[in-house]
């Protein structure tokens, strides 16, 4: 397995509790959009095994052409392990990456594709939709729907400047204005459906989405295979 160690060349709040953190990007290395990668602090693996507390899975939310490699993510007032670290590291200071991989590549096949996730999850599709405005080819429109309770957008302020050009943005705070703006776009556009959040959130868009006859294999998860196949056999 390679790991990379890298520097942290900047690290940014907003909103509130929720951070962002700028890499170095090794020498050599290139992403797509939609990737993933684990994020470990240094010394996680010490001991006889590594210490799983102190990793976590994260998105990638730049893109290559950004100049830093960068994920976003939230920190509680009660953070885990991993969290408990990684709040007090500054810049200059170093994180460990590895097991790269992606999932979530924009499907170009002159349909509307619509990423549909729920608060800080919106961190996997920024590299989408900055990818769309870069290259729109073989994508008819891009939607992003993001619900997010306490109103606090992540990304809010660099995305919606983005709107025009065949792309377009939802903000909802609650569920019920969510899906209604969901079932239209579906009824009216058969979409390609990128979809990220929590199980449960997951779990019902499945349900939803099969509801309004869109089809298993167009709706996009970032999950192993095998968890993808369980995901793949709810019923209502």
């Amino acid at each position: 397995m390679i790991k990379f160690k890298t520097k942290i060349l900047k690290v940014s709040e907003a909103p509130e509790g929720v951070w962002t953190y700028a890499l170095e990007i090794p020498q050599g290395f290139g992403w797509d959009e939609g990737t993933h990668m684990h994020v470990a602090n240094l010394g996680f693996d010490e001991g006889d095994a590594p210490n799983r507390d102190q990793i976590r899975h994260m998105s990638v939310m730049s893109l290559p052409t950004e100049g830093y490699l960068g994920f976003t993510t939230k920190i509680d007032a009660e953070p885990s392990e991993f969290k408990s670290v990684l709040k007090d590291l500054k810049e200059g200071d170093s994180l460990v990456l590895f097991k790269f991989g992606s999932r979530m590549v924009l499907r170009r096949e002159e349909r509307t594709i619509l990423l549909l996730s729920m608060g800080v999850g919106i961190t996997t599709m920024r590299p989408l939709i900055l990818k769309y405005k870069e290259d729109r080819s073989g994508i008819s429109e891009l939607y992003s729907i993001n619900v997010n309770g306490d109103g606090d957008y992540v990304y809010y302020d660099e995305i919606e400047p983005l709107v025009g050009d065949g792309f377009d943005t939802v903000w909802c705070r609650h569920r019920t204005e969510y899906y209604e703006r969901l079932a239209d776009l579906v009824k009216s556009k058969n979409p390609i459906c990128y979809v990220v959040g929590n199980d449960a959130f997951i779990k019902d868009h499945i349900l939803k989405l099969r509801n309004l006859k869109v089809s298993d294999n167009d709706i996009i998860v970032d999950k192993k295979p095998e968890i993808r196949r369980d995901y793949y056999h709810l019923r209502d």
